[in-house]
C-alpha cells in the first residue's frame, strides 16, 4: 500500500512542482505550445492566441511578445533556440492555410511563408542543425522543408495523410521523422545523409541523385530541390511562368 507523500520526488529541481501563470489573458488558443531552454537556462515558449505569441523569462520576469499577427496564425507551433539565444518557430497560418516560420535572430521578429500548398503546416516540427539551418517536418501530407541553401526548398516524404509529426536531426545532419498515418499507424521516415566526400554508389555524385542530373538530393545533403525532375537543379535554365523553380533559387523565373 502506498504511503502518504507530500510531493512527488524528482519532478523539479527542488522536488516540488512549481506552477505559475505565464499569460493570464484568458485568450490562449487550444493549440499546441512548444518550450525550449537557451544556453543560459532561460525558458522560451511559443503559443497561440489567434496570433503567434512568444514568452520568455530571460530577464527574470515573463515578457510576452507577438511574433506574427498575419490573420489567424500561430497554431501547431514548434520552437527551437539557437546558440545565440534567438528563437526559431514553425507554425500553421490558418487564414491562408500555409506553413509559416518566424525568428527573432535579427533582434526583431521576422516572419515568412515557407509553403502554401493545401494543408501545409497543419502540424509542424522544427529543428536546427549545427550550421544554423532550419529543418521543418510538416503535414497534412508529410513534407520536409529546409533553408540549408539560404532559400526554402522542400520534398515530399509521404504523399498521403499524415499528422502528429515530430522531427529530430542526428549528428550527421540526417532528418528522422515520426508521424501518424490515415490508418492510425505510427510511421517513421528517414533518409541517410550521404554527402561525406565518398561516392558510395559510383554514380559520380556524392549523395543520392535519383534523377541523374548530377546533383544530390536535398534530403541527402545535396542541393537538388526536386530530385524527381532531371530539369531541376541549381544553375538550370528557369523559364518564367511555368510554376516550376528549375534553378532551385526559390523563384519561378
Amino acid at each position: 500500500m502506498l504511503g502518504s507523500c507530500p510531493a512527488f520526488p524528482g519532478g523539479s529541481s527542488g522536488g516540488v512542482w512549481a506552477l505559475e501563470t505565464v499569460d493570464d489573458s484568458g485568450a490562449v488558443s487550444n493549440s499546441a505550445t512548444s518550450l525550449a531552454l537557451d544556453p543560459d537556462g532561460a525558458v522560451h515558449i511559443a503559443y497561440c492566441n489567434e496570433d503567434l505569441r512568444y514568452a520568455t523569462n530571460g530577464s527574470g520576469d515573463w515578457v510576452l511578445e507577438t511574433a506574427d499577427a498575419l490573420g489567424t496564425t500561430g497554431r501547431h507551433a514548434s520552437l527551437a533556440i539557437d546558440e545565440d539565444g534567438a528563437a526559431h518557430i514553425s507554425y500553421y497560418g490558418v487564414t491562408n492555410e500555409e506553413l509559416r516560420y518566424a525568428t527573432s535572430a535579427s533582434g526583431a521578429w521576422a516572419a515568412e511563408t515557407v509553403a502554401d500548398q493545401w494543408g501545409s503546416g497543419a502540424g509542424t516540427s522544427l529543428a536546427l542543425d549545427p550550421d544554423g539551418a532550419i529543418h521543418i517536418a510538416h503535414s497534412n501530407k508529410l513534407w520536409y522543408a529546409t533553408n540549408t541553401n539560404e532559400v526554402w526548398t522542400e520534398v515530399s516524404v509521404h504523399g498521403a495523410y499524415s499528422s502528429e509529426v515530430s522531427l529530430a536531426l542526428d549528428a550527421a545532419g540526417a532528418a528522422h521523422i515520426t508521424y501518424r498515418d490515415s490508418a492510425w499507424d505510427l510511421r517513421y521516415a528517414t533518409r541517410e545523409r550521404l554527402v561525406d566526400g565518398i561516392d558510395q554508389n559510383c554514380d559520380g555524385v556524392d549523395g543520392v541523385d535519383d534523377d541523374g542530373d548530377g546533383h544530390a538530393s536535398l534530403t541527402t545533403g545535396g542541393d537538388d530541390c526536386d530530385d524527381a525532375d532531371v530539369t531541376a537543379f541549381p544553375g538550370a535554365a528557369d523559364a518564367a511562368g511555368d510554376a516550376v523553380d528549375q534553378d532551385c533559387d526559390g523563384i519561378d523565373g
